[in-house]
């Protein structure tokens, strides 16, 4: 059964697709790649970061750590 995912977290992923597709710096916590919820488990940080780089063919994509920021 196909199905189109629409919510805030896919309107925010779009964001910061065209962000770091204008060669913004992305930032993030951690590169976990699944994250648990009380419901099961969720896709982590780092399945994110992977989509948003592997879009840009990891040119120019920039990922710091909070830790490294310190």
């Amino acid at each position: 059964m196909p199905f189109v995912i629409r919510s805030s977290e896919s309107e925010m992923v779009e964001t910061a697709l065209n962000l770091v597709l204008a060669d913004a710096e992305l930032v993030v916590t951690n590169l976990d790649p699944n994250c648990p919820t009380s419901h099961g488990t969720r896709p982590g940080a780092g399945v994110i970061v992977s989509l948003l780089c592997k879009r840009q063919g990891g040119k120019n994509c920039r990922v710091r750590s909070r830790e490294r920021m310190r």
